[in-house]
């Protein structure tokens, strides 16, 4: 499915329109009753494509199903041996779209022989380049570069006729050798793209790019293309582009820029999660809506009805396990991404702590230690009654003492977690320099409470382990 194509299904109207349309049409397919019409068999390939652009595959999958089961004409016919090859290729991109590459790499090899049966070549390769996306999703590279360089044999037929195949295919085998960090043969493919001017600002060509200069360390061109690509791309390649720059800025201690591109990265990582959740909403919406049509079939073929029931439970429940699990795998990939990209950030602070001038850090300790609220607490302290504890006004004044002397303070610590009052006010007091006793009477818990709470925080940003030093430390490299 091709970017603009995509873009327009979004339209609530357009989805609901072609769904209307492919329900209409399968009614009126099943009152044929000459399976082997070539008519017939043209309408079935038409709305299975409008079901499949849709998103509803088992609608799809059935129109093509029955193209290619239709019994062999007495006598060879090019036109339904083609029909049937593209209903293979449609069927091998149906199950790419649910994330099933090896049963969509069976069906483009079957859509293969009939198109080479045909001496067609731009079916054949259109073929090899399917079945080279099917086994890099599969994380097969070396099978990937084997037909993607069987299908550039058949560009090479007609050079200009397939100018965007030759692109296209370049940044597919890119992509594989960048996977595999097979630098020296990447540059080949990398420079075979650079040379095609007409395609060369295309949001795949961009993307592809990006990662080829972020694999080989020229941060500098990564970095340009990866700005063009927040502007012109897709959501998923901006924040794919997003983390890009973040790890950059990073690299290059540029941490303003760094903390504005990841929070850039996580707004685009929520709009993806979100984009997911409503796209799985679709595909089961469409089930539901294929499921009553087929309980209204059944009711006018009772000796089918037990079967027709059984399938379609089969396949909404399949469809829906898959969705889901796919869904859970990517928002587990995306939840550690974040939190590669939080420690790196938590690394670089620390790193910015062992550089920061004595002089200056003495100023700013001072500035607390001089300020009204942070002498009326020790104030109270000396008295030793242990029944002091701050009010809210006690709070505010002590978290603008704080900022002034460190005004990123509260920037980097919520970006780092979310964390409710009283977390906040450990980590403040952290700050100022109290003691974790000092520390729980100020916050009325017990000492207890407080260190469970520095080892909880440090858990929580950084998903891993930690005593509650290691968020002592964190809170003083902030």
């Amino acid at each position: 499915m091709d970017r603009t194509k995509q873009n327009l299904m979004k339209h609530p109207l357009f989805f609901c329109l072609l769904l209307v349309g492919c329900l209409i049409s399968c009614g009126q397919g099943q009152t044929r009753k000459d399976s082997t019409c070539p008519d017939y068999l043209r309408s079935l390939y038409v709305q299975g494509c409008a079901a499949k652009d849709s998103g509803q595959a088992v609608l799809a999958r059935d129109c093509f199903m029955k193209i290619i089961d239709a019994p062999a004409a007495d006598t060879p016919d090019t036109a339904i041996t083609t029909l049937k090859a593209k209903a293979y290729k449609q069927l091998g991109n149906a199950f790419i779209y649910q994330y099933m590459a090896k049963e969509a790499a069976q069906m483009y090899s079957k859509a293969y022989a009939l198109y080479e049966s045909n001496n067609d070549t731009t079916g054949m390769l259109y073929c090899y380049r399917n079945l080279g996306n099917a086994f890099y999703s599969m994380n097969r590279p070396d099978s990937c570069l084997f037909y993607c360089g069987l299908a550039m044999k058949l560009v090479e037929t007609a050079p200009s006729r397939y100018r965007y195949e030759r692109t296209e295919l370049n940044c597919l085998m890119l992509t594989s050798l960048v996977d595999q960090k097979k630098w020296s043969e990447a540059g080949k493919y990398y420079h075979a793209i650079a040379a095609d001017t007409l395609n060369a600002n295309t949001p795949a060509v961009l993307m592809t790019t990006a990662q080829y200069y972020y694999g080989i360390h020229d941060y500098r061109n990564c970095e340009l293309t990866s700005l063009k690509i927040l502007k012109n791309g897709n959501l998923f390649d901006r924040q794919r582009a997003a983390r890009f720059l973040t790890n950059i800025y990073i690299r290059n201690q540029e941490i303003k820029k760094a903390s504005r591109y990841m929070e850039a990265f996580i707004r685009f990582t929520d709009s993806v999660s979100l984009y997911r959740r409503t796209e799985t909403l679709l595909r089961m919406d469409a089930l539901y809506n294929y499921g009553k049509k087929e309980q209204e079939n059944i009711k006018l073929n009772a000796d089918a009805k037990v079967y027709r029931l059984l399938l379609v439970i089969a396949l909404v429940s399949m469809a829906a396990v898959v969705a889901v699990f796919v869904f859970a795998m990517r928002y587990n990939r995306q939840q550690k991404a974040l939190m590669r990209l939080k420690i790196d950030h938590y690394k670089s602070l620390r790193k910015n702590q062992k550089n920061r001038d004595a002089d200056s850090e003495q100023r700013k300790t001072a500035m607390i230690r001089n300020s009204d609220i942070y002498k009326h607490i020790i104030r109270h302290l000396d008295t030793g009654d242990g029944l002091f504890i701050l009010h809210n006004d006690d709070w505010r004044q002590l978290s603008l003492v704080v900022e002034q002397a460190y005004p990123d303070f509260n920037g980097h610590l919520h970006d780092i977690c979310k964390m409710n009052n009283y977390e906040y006010r450990v980590s403040l007091l952290i700050k100022t320099g109290f003691q974790p006793s000092v520390i729980a009477g100020l916050t009325a818990h017990s000492r207890e409470s407080v260190s469970a709470t520095r080892r909880r925080l440090f858990e929580k940003a950084f998903n891993k382990k930690g005593t509650p030093k290691d968020w002592d430390d964190f809170i003083l490299s902030l």
